[in-house]
């Protein structure tokens, strides 16, 4: 079975140097922000009935709020 994201991280970092968890945790702020104005762009998006860009908005939120997960569990760690 191959690795997961977090154990590809993990063992890149391992014994070469700590992740730097300040950094992470700016990034999960950052994907959080960007996160919410994709919302915001797809709601928008729906009130123009222009239903097929709103739903490429909602994809492309939901794999960066994926991501944000991810971060956030390296950072729980």
């Amino acid at each position: 079975m191959p690795d997961t994201f977090l154990d590809q991280i993990k063992q890149r970092y391992d014994g070469e140097m700590a992740i730097d968890k300040s950094e992470l945790s700016s990034l999960s702020y950052l994907l959080s922000q960007i996160s919410e104005r994709l919302v915001q762009m797809a709601e928008d998006a729906l009130k123009s009935k222009d239903e097929a860009n709103a739903n490429e908005l909602y994809s492309i939120e939901r794999h960066l709020s994926n991501a944000g997960h991810k971060i956030e569990r390296l950072l729980a760690e």
